[in-house]
């Protein structure tokens, strides 16, 4: 898996954590994104999953918004 995020509108990914993690669980946590030096704004989170045999699923993409205190 990869879990990366990008500006929102962008295509400049940058990786958060990549792994060969396997998990059954569907509330296991595959990477923890520390936004401390993120500028504010937004920003759009992608997991890439790939299966055993090498095919990459489709990506989950979602928007977020970094608001740092």
């Amino acid at each position: 898996f990869k879990y990366e995020f990008a500006p929102l509108g962008t295509d400049s990914w940058s990786t958060i954590e990549a792994g060969r993690k396997v998990t059954t669980n569907e509330n296991h946590e595959l990477g923890h994104w520390n936004t401390f030096n993120v500028p504010q704004g937004d920003y759009q989170l992608r997991l890439v999953v790939t299966d055993n045999k090498g095919n990459a699923l489709p990506a989950c993409v979602i928007p977020v918004r970094v608001k740092n205190p």
